[in-house]
């Protein structure tokens, strides 16, 4: 079972260190990224657990995961706006291709309707059945004690905190894993170079 971390674990290793994975001087603890580590750390474990969770209610209702998230999904945008493959796709990080295979499955298995767009008749948008509805409210037993439980001794202030700062760190990760995969093909381009 793994568990979250409270401090950066030490260094036994000191006199072979490697470089810091990070340079923001704020954020470095006497020139160590072990602060950092340690929140890197943490997420992935909270990442497996709140995926181990959803997963867990997807099959309470006889969804997959993926299946589960896109239903959610198209609820929660559909409270605002008509909700298309797009929207979906692009609001979960999916591709468009997936997304429509995906709605194409849970439209066979009666979750899912497409219907014209009321706003522009050239769209389509997708909407869930009742049958989708009444499986998401059949959850409350397990999902109101599971949130309930995750979130105990949150203040309102640390709450809202921790979504600003979830939504600020989503939005910055989305841009760093452009970067990662910018500077990774260049470095296989030089490396390539290199070998010939």
């Amino acid at each position: 079972m793994l568990e979250t971390l409270k401090e950066p674990p030490k260094n036994v290793h000191a006199t072979h260190s490697l470089p810091p994975t990070l340079t923001i001087p704020e954020l470095l603890v006497d020139g160590s990224d072990g602060q950092f580590r340690l929140l890197i750390d943490n997420l992935v474990s909270l990442s497996i657990f709140l995926h181990d969770i959803r997963e867990l209610f997807g099959e309470s209702i006889g969804l997959g995961d993926s299946e589960y998230l896109i239903v959610t999904t198209i609820y929660y945008l559909g409270q605002h706006q008509e909700v298309n493959i797009n929207d979906v796709a692009r609001r979960l990080g999916y591709s468009g291709s997936y997304i429509t295979k995906a709605v194409g499955k849970l439209e066979n298995g009666g979750y899912v309707t497409k219907k014209t767009s009321s706003k522009d008749r050239r769209k389509v948008v997708v909407e869930l059945t009742s049958k989708a509805l009444e499986m998401l409210r059949s959850l409350k037993a397990l999902q109101q004690p599971t949130n309930n439980l995750m979130l105990q001794n949150f203040s309102k202030d640390e709450f809202d905190s921790l979504t600003e700062l979830c939504s600020k760190l989503s939005h910055n990760s989305k841009k760093a894993l452009a970067l990662c995969t910018h500077l990774s093909n260049m470095r296989a381009i030089t490396n390539a170079g290199a070998r010939t």
